[in-house]
């Protein structure tokens, strides 16, 4: 079967595409798309934010146990230095503690007072503040009256004042 259409051209609807629906549907779509993609980026923003705050928190809590482990290293270090150098001194010169034992037990209670003690194979030295001359003689003769000292000598004296009081200071040589 033939078909023969009778109709003119210019009669003919012809089929066309709406182009002005057509751009705006698209730029519809494009605004759509640009909205839903700067949502989705701020809210993968947030999401990072969110992180970023709860690792700089635990960074700081780790900050301060590291420091407390710091710390707490430096400590050991100091205890096992003096650990060393008592166990060396106990070992290398009993008689040097001895010594010590004696100079600071004779010291008259808070009356004298050391502050400095230094001692080596010859002799012992001993700096410090006193209220009075007859406290540091006093000092030194409990000192003279040991058996294990064969000199004591006072090597000066000088007077100070600390506020309201008046406070000797001296230097004493002792022959071990």
């Amino acid at each position: 079967m033939i078909r023969i259409n009778l109709l003119p051209k210019d009669r003919i609807k012809k089929k066309t595409v709406p182009l002005k629906e057509i751009y705006l549907a698209s730029l519809v779509l494009a605004i759509l798309g640009i909205i839903c993609s700067f949502v989705w980026l701020q809210y993968q923003s947030n999401k990072y934010h969110q992180k970023i705050a709860k690792l700089e928190t635990e960074l700081k809590k780790y900050k301060t146990i590291e420091q407390k482990i710091i710390k707490i290293k430096k400590d050991k270090e100091e205890a096992i230095k003096k650990l060393v150098i008592l166990s060396q001194l106990i070992k290398n010169s009993p008689e040097m503690i001895k010594n010590i034992h004696i100079t600071i037990k004779e010291i008259p209670a808070k009356r004298l007072y050391l502050t400095e003690y230094s001692y080596n194979e010859n002799n012992i030295t001993i700096k410090g503040n006193a209220l009075d001359l007859e406290t540091i003689a006093y000092y030194i003769d409990r000192l003279e009256k040991t058996k294990e000292f064969k000199n004591v000598e006072l090597e000066g004296t000088n007077i100070k004042k600390v506020k309201d009081y008046k406070l000797t200071t001296f230097t004493i040589k002792v022959i071990p």
